[in-house]
């Protein structure tokens, strides 16, 4: 065999093989509009975080109503008329009105009534203690929040082994 054939088949077989990719960025696709990744947003939104809650909307109009009343009873309601109900410096019609919207505001942010329990009930538990005029420092409140985070992983955990 010659030299010449030599180069011959090895020009053939470089030839055979799949061809340089260039190292330069293919051309980009022109940028979309601002409103399509808006509306892009918007969707995503609405498939992720409302869609699953659809079905929970009359919880977040109860919820809307209690705190209507909320509402109506700081403004309108002279506080020494509801402050001694059934315990001194109580405001018990506030409470359960603030209990019940937040009760039924977090069922529908965590779509979870043991958990929303546990969040309304510490916020109504910290409510009370500062109508008591108990002192209610950061580290008390950190430390309340920790035991209902505890509470939650016990209880579930609980449900998980049965």
């Amino acid at each position: 065999m010659s030299a010449h054939t030599r180069q011959v088949t090895n020009t053939t077989t470089s030839q055979q093989r799949k061809p340089a990719r260039s190292r330069l960025r293919p051309h980009s696709e022109p940028r979309q509009r601002q409103s399509n990744n808006y509306q892009s947003y918007i969707s995503s939104f609405f498939s992720s975080f409302i869609a699953p809650r659809k079905k929970y909307l009359p919880t977040l109009l109860l919820s809307l109503l209690c705190y209507l009343i909320v509402f109506y009873i700081l403004t309108q309601v002279h506080p020494a008329s509801i402050a001694h109900l059934p315990l001194p410096y109580s405001y018990a019609p506030l409470q359960i009105a603030l209990a019940a919207g937040n009760f039924l505001l977090f069922s529908f942010l965590l779509l979870q009534r043991r958990q929303a329990i546990i969040v309304s009930s510490w916020i109504a538990v910290l409510l009370f203690l500062k109508l008591q005029l108990f002192v209610v420092h950061w580290l008390v409140i950190a430390i309340s929040g920790l035991c209902m985070i505890a509470l939650e992983l016990i209880l579930s955990k609980i449900e998980h082994t049965k």
